[in-house]
């Protein structure tokens, strides 16, 4: 979790190398660290990689079903790349487990998923 954290420490301030250094470190200790797969798909992204950022997510589903931020970013990038009924189980999924102070998302999902 220490590698995990300091992955979303050089998110926060742009720094994509660190915090993909970070993460794969977390990846590598615990090969089951679903946090770190989720951060590593953000830095794919943001990177400009949305497949390998569609991989980490999904990984990170597989090995939490509960990670709710994989859960959305997953959904919502699928949905972004033309794959909704690819997206969909993950869409529902974010809307099961993700906590109140997700309110705000939780809207958008339902509203990507009336469309």
């Amino acid at each position: 979790m220490p590698l995990e954290n300091l992955g979303m420490l050089a998110l926060e301030r742009g720094d994509l190398a660190t915090a993909r250094t970070r993460f794969e470190a977390a990846v590598s200790a615990d090969p089951k660290s679903s946090r770190g797969f989720s951060g590593i798909g953000v830095v794919a992204l943001r990177a400009g990689n949305r497949g390998a950022a569609i991989d980490a997510w999904t990984r990170a589903v597989e090995l939490d079903r509960t990670n709710f931020d994989a859960l959305y970013n997953l959904g919502t990038t699928l949905v972004r790349d033309g794959q909704r009924e690819r997206a969909q189980p993950y869409l529902e999924a974010f809307l099961k487990t993700a906590p109140p102070a997700y309110e705000r998302d939780k809207r958008e999902v339902a509203r990507i998923i009336q469309r």
